[in-house]
């Protein structure tokens, strides 16, 4: 099974096991350069040159939160990145100028002492502060499909609708199929649903009604009508702006001129004897 180190291993986690690993590595480096070369150790020497790691602790963490809060561009990431490494080096160049003041006979002075920081523990510094940006950019991106058209585009074009129009009769509810309704007309509080083998009372407004119904097929032609155009066999101007228009059934119904365009753009084009 593979493992995905950055998954298992925070870059807080894996700073603070660093710098304790460093931290420890310096002591025994310092004894075991002692015994090689015959000469005397002084532990606490070691420990306050050694202390150069602690101050990776707060100061990775600082960065990682920076770096997960703020979306940087790269210029600016390499910055924060030199920042860190010369804070780090400044502070800890201080701390030991200042311990070794108060408390030891002999003082390690401010220059002295990051050039002995970054030359015995450059790379150390580069490295560490480098491991955010490494989990940053290693850390697999989410892929977002982008839709050719937007969203809301896409489902107004294709909408869904249910064959089916849920009529409420008393207490019972009656399946009626779309495709077979005709007309439906405006009888506040109710709607009035004909079909070829019955009328269906049903208490909602006409408004409503139009959101459940294909707009490609069900045009609104009246303030108190709406029509099925899969049930018009013609229809035939009046000379004013409004036209009649004939059913299946024979039923005439009358198109107002405030609702011609929608439903000539529903129609289609038509013949120069019927064009609206």
């Amino acid at each position: 099974m593979e493992l995905k180190f950055h998954q298992k291993i925070s870059s807080h986690s894996l700073a603070i096991i660093l710098v304790s690993v460093g931290f420890l590595f310096t002591l025994v480096k310092d004894f075991s350069q002692t015994v090689v070369t015959d000469s005397a150790y002084y532990f606490s020497e070691s420990f306050l040159f050694s202390s150069f790691w602690w101050w990776f602790i707060p100061f990775c963490i600082l960065q990682n939160k920076i770096l997960q809060k703020e979306s940087l561009p790269f210029k600016h990431q390499l910055l924060l990145y030199f920042f860190m490494v010369g804070t780090h080096l400044f502070i800890s160049a201080v701390w030991i100028d200042l311990i070794s003041s108060i408390f030891y006979e002999q003082r390690f002075i401010f220059w002295k002492g990051i050039g002995f920081s970054f030359s015995e523990n450059g790379y150390s510094l580069l490295l560490l502060y480098g491991l955010p940006f490494f989990f940053k950019f290693s850390k697999p991106q989410e892929t977002i499909i982008q839709p050719s058209a937007p969203i809301d585009k896409v489902l107004s074009d294709k909408p869904l609708y249910s064959p089916i129009l849920i009529v409420q009769e008393g207490h019972q509810k009656i399946l009626v199929t779309k495709q077979e309704i005709q007309h439906i007309q405006s009888s506040p509080p109710y709607v009035v649903i004909h079909t070829p083998s019955r009328k269906y009372l049903h208490k909602t407004t006409l408004g409503k009604i139009q959101e459940e119904l294909q707009p490609d097929q069900f045009v609104r032609i009246h303030k108190s009508t709406i029509v099925n155009t899969q049930q018009i066999t013609s229809f035939r101007s009046r000379q004013n702006g409004d036209y009649d228009i004939v059913l299946k059934d024979q039923a005439l119904l009358r198109l107002s001129r405030n609702y011609a365009s929608d439903f000539k753009r529903v129609m289609g084009s038509v013949t120069q004897d019927t064009t609206i």
